[in-house]
């Protein structure tokens, strides 16, 4: 009985050693299990930056997709082309491109865009002249707010990529692409002055004045849409990004011819206005007798 109890004593003190023995073991196993768990946590985190560096990449790749590329912006401005067709919608759309080109902060090297155009249009300077003007008067109706080129936006499939828009910018990248207008200037190659009979005062308009006309001689273009006027004169930095405020003022009481008065520092009551004082007026030119000066009318689609 006593060996009996002795060995039921002994099976007892092995069987504590061996609980002893399989304690660290679980305790192992138990680390071995929250090391992987911590693993997993540290995997889903890396994940999760990841997932958010993309997702942020492709937000900023779709916030930048209406941006396009120079060359693009390039095209769809020559396109525009009035009197083409679809030129209206073709007009809004590069405007639109043009300001979110310009938003972001872009503008051209004058040289590059003027070896496009050499490459493009060799023999229509005065289109591409026409087709950017018209961009421009776009790109201003959008600046100027009030919901007025929605629609024509809309219908020429493009949609806006900022809310506002800085003038500054535009207006920066807007004369980096001068070379449209400068381009045309310098290859007008129109005759110079020379004194003619002073024509009918009466056909002096605004409206006869619509269009592109170069003074080669002096270097100067003038591109009229309406009551307003694109001064393109190089060397006093008049680069066309502007429509400034154009009239005609009568002077017949006094004997004079009319002046046409450009209000080039924005006053609003045409105060130190660019002023030619307009002898006559035909389909192909216009003169300025007291200035010595000659304006041909550049070929046109419209």
């Amino acid at each position: 009985m006593k060996k009996w109890l002795i060995a039921l004593a002994l099976l007892s003190v092995l069987a504590a050693a061996g609980c002893a023995q399989t304690a660290p073991a679980s305790s192992a196993a138990s680390s071995v299990s929250s090391a992987a768990a911590s693993g997993e946590v540290a995997s889903s985190a890396s994940s999760s930056v990841s997932s958010s560096a993309s997702s942020s990449g492709a937000g900023a790749a779709s916030a930048q997709a209406s941006v396009p590329e120079l060359e693009t912006l390039l095209e769809d401005i020559a396109s525009a082309d009035p009197g083409s067709a679809g030129s209206s919608l073709k007009a809004a759309r590069a405007a639109g491109e043009l300001l979110d080109w310009a938003q972001e902060g872009n503008t051209a090297q004058t040289a590059a865009v003027t070896a496009w155009l050499d490459a493009r249009q060799p023999d229509d300077a005065p289109g591409a002249a026409a087709a950017y003007a018209a961009v421009l008067d776009a790109a201003d109706a959008v600046l100027q707010g009030g919901g007025t080129m929605d629609g024509t936006l809309k219908d020429a499939g493009y949609s806006l990529g900022h809310s506002s828009y800085d003038p500054a910018r535009y207006h920066a990248a807007a004369k980096s692409l001068s070379p449209f207008f400068t381009r045309a200037l310098e290859k007008a190659g129109a005759p110079g002055w020379t004194e003619e009979t002073p024509g009918d005062y009466a056909a002096i308009t605004l409206d006869a004045l619509d269009g592109l006309w170069c003074d080669s001689s002096a270097g100067e273009m003038l591109i009229f849409s309406g009551e307003t006027c694109r001064v393109v004169i190089p060397y006093l930095d008049e680069l066309g990004d502007t429509a400034y405020a154009a009239r005609i003022r009568d002077r017949s009481q006094a004997g004079f011819c009319p002046a046409l008065e450009i209000d080039i520092h924005g006053a609003g009551d045409f105060s130190g206005p660019l002023t030619y004082y307009v002898s006559g007026i035909d389909g192909s030119h216009f003169w300025c007798n007291t200035q010595a000066q000659r304006f041909a009318k550049l070929p046109q689609n419209f």
